[in-house]
């Protein structure tokens, strides 16, 4: 029976290093976002370029390589879903990637959960109280 059956073998049928090899000089440290207008911006904002290309299922994802102060970074429009987004993060380790900072932004549609939210003058939503400084000053 499916249920009483186990294989203990962790390793996968298709695994990333079947498909991918590592990349020479590929940053250490990738950001992303879920937001495909915060993305666009982050783009705006810096010179960048394209590192490589991976894909997951139906669609291609770019990774750019953008400076930030004296630190090479990747950066990717993470696409939205645990099987999409885990998949291309797959692949990111598989090139080189050994941290990831991932961000995502949510709404609220119940009214009571509105009035709790505190807008910041960024456009930023956070519930009161849980506020952090923005500075040490």
């Amino acid at each position: 029976m499916l249920l009483e059956e186990f294989d203990a073998n962790r390793q996968a049928i298709i695994n990333p290093q079947d498909l991918h090899g590592p990349i020479e000089g590929f940053p250490k440290v990738v950001i992303s976002c879920f937001s495909r207008v915060t993305f666009a911006r982050l783009l705006e904002n810096y010179e960048h370029e394209v590192i490589t290309r991976t894909s997951m299922a139906n669609f291609e994802v770019i990774v750019y390589g953008i400076t930030i102060g004296d630190q090479q970074v990747a950066v990717f429009n993470a696409p939205v879903g645990a099987a999409s987004c885990v998949g291309i993060i797959e692949d990111l380790i598989q090139f080189g990637m050994e941290k990831l900072v991932l961000f995502g932004t949510c709404g609220v549609l119940r009214p009571r959960y509105r009035s709790d939210l505190h807008h910041h003058s960024n456009g930023c939503s956070s519930r009161r109280g849980d506020q952090l400084p923005l500075s040490s000053g």
